[in-house]
């Protein structure tokens, strides 16, 4: 059984009188009709696993995952990439800017060099620069050297601000 509140605290809404926090999980679906995450009866959408350990000569070497509903694949993807072709560290991998596409948009972090973004608008696509209010998924893991042993953690070490000011049931 999967739950989730989907964003960081749902929707932000509670039922009065319970601290029922509501979910947010049908930001997962397409609004748009004939697509493959369309709204339409009877659907449910599997959810998300971005949990990954990852082997080198059939010992761990990478344990990664991210709480983000949705987007923790595309994060973990990141991080992963980023170790592998780039050959930075954990904590390197994690602090790159995310990116992430939802129904034709796709949100950017603002950090993201100006070069980037634009040659991604130049392209066509429908870009959204955004702060760290949006929740990216935030990844956390280990990474094994496999010639000493050694253990290196990485963390999201942006995390959204602001969560302090949000009042539940209002």
């Amino acid at each position: 059984m999967h739950t989730s509140l989907g964003n960081t605290f749902g929707s932000k809404v509670t039922v009065k009188g319970t601290g029922i926090i509501l979910n947010s999980k049908m930001s997962g679906y397409d609004p748009r009709q004939g697509m493959p995450h369309s709204v339409k009866p009877r659907t449910i959408k599997p959810p998300p696993s971005g949990s990954t350990i990852m082997l080198k000569d059939d010992e761990p070497f990478l344990v990664i995952g991210a709480p983000g509903g949705y987007k923790q694949v595309t994060a973990v993807a990141r991080v992963i990439h980023n170790i592998i072709d780039y050959g930075m560290s954990l904590q390197e991998a994690i602090d790159t800017p995310r990116v992430y596409v939802q129904t034709g948009r796709v949100f950017i972090e603002s950090k993201t060099p100006t070069g980037v973004c634009q040659i991604l608008a130049k392209m066509g696509h429908n870009l959204i620069v955004i702060d760290k209010e949006y929740n990216f998924a935030q990844p956390t893991g280990i990474l094994i050297d496999t010639e000493t042993g050694l253990l290196h953690g990485g963390v999201d070490r942006d995390l959204p601000h602001g969560l302090d000011a949000i009042t539940l049931g209002q």
